[in-house]
């Protein structure tokens, strides 16, 4: 046995030079599951198979053995805001943001969790920062158009939806925000034109027929309040609807399709933009 090693050895030397064995075994020291590289990518890989703890565990070890690193702060943040701690979320964001200011996905990913824990001033300020890198960016816009409109500033959110995807997608989005807002009309007219431009849109489909029940049921309940009682004014109430995920997965998507410049509407969409309060 000894014998055969030795000659295994030699056998190696011949194959790959003596001179080269050194070097032979430096190429094979990266591999070693020590290595932070292969850390982060196995922690990368066991996050989108929603592995989200062992994931989290991994990174948390980065963040200490290389406090510096930005992508590992960068990646425990969003884990930890998808495993439900968005304070803690949010602080590694933050910090993963200070390590590299100009880093558009960090910037993204802070203002999208300033937007998912309520705090939408926040979220506005961040992503208004990320477009100022670069104005042109369809994720930092689309996130910027979600939070304007989550804000009700549904006019400045339609334009900037306007810019980054088809009107159809915009009109959809529009949608589904002016839901959010409660005004039931505005979305049922934004899915309507939406609709119009593409039909074979499933997700407007499915909303418009949602709020449709919804809107016949509330001008049902004014009507029979008021023959309840004619003289005492009813109160218009206000529509509220499960949140349209379909419309919003549209908003965050950085999508292939062709902008749709204001510039380029018709007549009846430039009158349907007066709509939009």
């Amino acid at each position: 046995m000894r014998h055969l090693s030795l000659h295994c050895g030699i056998a190696l030397c011949l194959l790959v030079g003596c001179s080269s064995m050194k070097q032979f075994a430096q190429r094979v020291n990266p591999l070693q599951p020590t290595d932070h590289t292969l850390q982060f990518d196995l922690a990368r890989a066991s996050e989108a198979d929603g592995h989200l703890v062992k994931a989290e565990r991994v990174y948390r070890s980065l963040c200490e053995a290389e406090p510096k690193d930005a992508k590992y702060h960068h990646r425990l943040g969003v884990v930890l805001l998808r495993l439900g701690q968005p304070v803690e979320g949010l602080q590694e964001l933050n910090h993963a943001s200070q390590l590299e200011p100009t880093d558009l996905s960090i910037l993204n990913d802070v203002g999208y969790g300033y937007l998912r824990s309520g705090d939408t001033p926040k979220a506005i300020e961040t992503l208004t920062k990320a477009r100022k890198i670069d104005p042109q960016n369809k994720r930092t816009n689309n996130n910027l158009a979600l939070a304007l409109g989550y804000q009700g500033e549904l006019r400045e959110s339609f334009k900037i939806f306007q810019q980054t995807m088809t009107e159809s997608e915009a009109l959809a989005n529009l949608g589904y925000l002016a839901t959010q807002s409660g005004k039931t009309d505005l979305a049922i007219k934004a899915y309507s034109r939406a609709l119009s431009q593409d039909p074979d849109m499933k997700s407007a489909a499915e909303a418009l027929a949602q709020l449709g029940t919804i809107h016949q049921d509330l001008e049902s309940s004014r009507s029979i309040a008021a023959d309840l009682d004619p003289t005492k004014p009813q109160s218009p109430g206000v529509a509220h609807t499960t949140p349209v995920k379909s419309a919003e997965k549209v908003a965050l998507a950085e999508t292939g399709a062709s902008s749709v410049k204001s510039s380029k509407m018709s007549a009846n969409q430039s009158t349907w933009a007066d709509d939009v309060k």
